[in-house]
């Protein structure tokens, strides 16, 4: 008994989840200076050129995407877009497109981009991902051949792993006191609260949106895994680029409290409020059907 008694406690991921954004701070400075070798810019505040309205919507693959209509993608498309990932398969395309290379799939993302070169040539697409420097070898032929005639950019980033479990308004303040996240103003890392949602909500919020609205971002337990491209409408693509399959993405973690007590919906509900407190934006969820729709508002298409 005593011998248990003194026994040393099992530590609490602290000091791995500090490891882990030294390692990725590390990895991402190095990305960024491989990218730049081959004439990829660093986002800075000459890309505010591309800032069109005051409304951002973010565009994600979940499926309720097919419930938006031609009237909702008119209304899209009168103001500024960013798509990331697959959304590439999707007909709309956006005034933006951010991504990272799928893991062991890079040759299909890339036939999609050469596939549809001329309607993506006057988009901004921005890289992002830590791996991109350590893989370069690998990556940047691919990067080179493959867009070579577009506008590119690398996305620094300060990442908070997903199993940090520190008081979001603490983190808030924080990452505010290190000049990485203000309204308005490009900084030189974007903080990525957890994944790539959280990513572009602190992306559009150094832009200076008013309004960021998720489009397609579901994470509900009925569609967990699924995807707009699951529809019968997009058999030919999935045959023809091996796209992810139902189920293949598991994205359970993030709105799971035994993962990390700061799920997603906690960090956009302490982001929103942060935001609405000081009257600079507003984040909203384009549907119902979204888990995030009982923390967030939801966008009024018909009311537009």
């Amino acid at each position: 008994m005593i011998r248990k008694f003194f026994q040393k406690k099992k530590k609490k991921n602290g000091a791995d989840t500090f490891l882990y954004t030294v390692n990725e701070l590390n990895n991402i400075k190095y990305s960024s200076e491989r990218l730049a070798s081959i004439n990829a810019k660093k986002i800075c505040k000459d890309f505010l050129k591309y800032k069109k309205s005051n409304t951002l919507f973010v565009l994600g693959s979940g499926p309720t995407i097919n419930d938006l209509d031609k009237a909702d993608f008119e209304l899209i498309a009168k103001h500024d877009s960013i798509g990331f990932n697959w959304w590439l398969v999707h007909d709309f395309v956006p005034t933006m497109y951010m991504f990272q290379f799928p893991p062991n799939r890079e040759n299909e993302i890339t036939s999609i981009f050469k596939d549809r070169e001329n309607e993506y040539k006057e988009v901004p697409i921005i890289f992002r991902g830590s791996q991109l420097g350590v893989n370069s070898d690998e990556y940047l032929p691919i990067i080179e051949s493959t867009f070579g005639g577009y506008d590119i950019y690398f996305m620094n980033e300060f990442p908070v792993h997903s199993k940090c479990e520190i008081d979001v308004d603490k983190l808030i303040q924080f990452v505010k006191n290190l000049g990485f996240f203000e309204y308005s103003r490009i900084p030189k890392f974007f903080v990525k609260w957890r994944g790539t949602l959280g990513l572009l909500v602190s992306f559009g919020y150094a832009m200076g949106y008013e309004r960021i609205v998720l489009c397609g971002i579901d994470m509900n337990d009925e569609t967990a895994g699924q995807h707009f491209f699951d529809a019968t409408d997009y058999n030919e693509s999935r045959s023809k680029y091996s796209l992810p399959a139902s189920g293949e993405h598991n994205i359970h973690t993030m709105m799971d409290t035994q993962y990390s007590k700061n799920t997603v919906g906690v960090y956009l509900a302490a982001l929103n409020q942060h935001m609405r407190t000081r009257n600079e934006s507003q984040i909203y969820v384009a549907s119902s059907k979204s888990a995030l729709a009982s923390i967030l508002p939801l966008w009024p298409f018909k009311q537009q």
